[in-house]
């Protein structure tokens, strides 16, 4: 109720327009009887608005996830995968031409990322119009709601929380198709390279509910995939890890991919070595 009183004044300070219901809120720290009374409290205090700011934020709460960066992957799968080394396909023509191999699938890994940041930004852009057509745009400065350590609070404007949910959603995407990539490399074969990515993500994500690895987990890149209790460090708050924040995992998503393009370059100069 406090956190709720403290929007509101906000609302009213900064003279944006209300997102209805605004007499009642939730937040982890609430008490409730039962799973029951707490799912009806949130339907209860679930924000409703068609403005194109607000309706981005919902869908980037929906889809910025590991089903989200699983989506974009397929759409690129046929790029990365079906002109493995030594497989009859188009890029057997460029194996003929006075072109270094390693330059040949770095341009792939580029195509394959900019096609999936194309994507992501076409979804965005359209989503944006439509909510601008039917509604409005929306209010910038609207407060959501964060979690600070010790119980405590804040709030950051809307157009800083979609801007950050991006971002980080970027380097999610890259350093997951970092790993699809490298394993399309190493198996040649579609399914298999989805699934060994896979079965990384799952032992990855599993690894932040062992209780040794859960202190380190602001190092483990895939405890950054909920992309929304990430900006408002609600996951930081029910783990009891501040460390996980949106600085943290940029950073960390950023040097793990770093770390895994360096071994797939090894792995294309390994391959280029043995082929020869």
């Amino acid at each position: 109720m406090e956190s709720n009183l403290e929007r509101n004044k906000l609302i009213l300070e900064k003279e944006v327009k209300p997102i209805f219901p605004t007499g009642f809120s939730t937040t982890v720290y609430d008490q409730f009887d039962s799973e029951r009374s707490q799912e009806a409290a949130e339907m209860k205090a679930e924000k409703f608005s068609a403005s194109a700011l607000y309706f981005q934020k919902k869908l980037s709460d929906m889809a910025f996830n590991a089903l989200g960066v699983l989506f974009l992957i397929l759409i690129v799968v046929d790029i990365t995968t079906k002109e493995g080394f030594r497989k009859d396909g188009p890029i057997n023509l460029l194996y003929t031409q006075p072109i270094n191999q390693l330059s040949l699938f770095l341009n792939k890994f580029m195509a394959g990322v900019i096609i999936i940041l194309i994507t992501l930004s076409s979804v965005m852009i359209i989503s944006t119009a439509l909510g601008f057509i039917f509604d409005r745009f929306g209010d910038w400065n609207f407060p959501i709601l964060r979690y600070e350590e010790g119980e405590l609070y804040s709030f950051i404007n809307l157009g800083t929380y979609l801007v950050q949910a991006l971002t980080l959603f970027v380097c999610i995407l890259i350093f997951s198709f970092t790993i699809y990539f490298l394993m399309s490399l190493m198996t040649n074969h579609l399914l298999v390279g989805l699934m060994c990515t896979l079965v990384i993500y799952l032992l990855g994500s599993g690894m932040t509910e062992i209780a040794f690895f859960a202190d380190y987990a602001q190092w483990n890149p895939f405890s950054y995939y909920s992309v929304a209790s990430i900006v408002t460090q609600e996951q930081a708050a029910i783990s009891g890890n501040w460390e996980l924040t949106f600085r943290h995992g940029t950073l960390t998503l950023s040097l793990s991919s770093l770390v895994i393009l360096t071994i797939m370059l090894a792995f294309l100069q390994f391959k280029k070595k043995i082929s020869l």
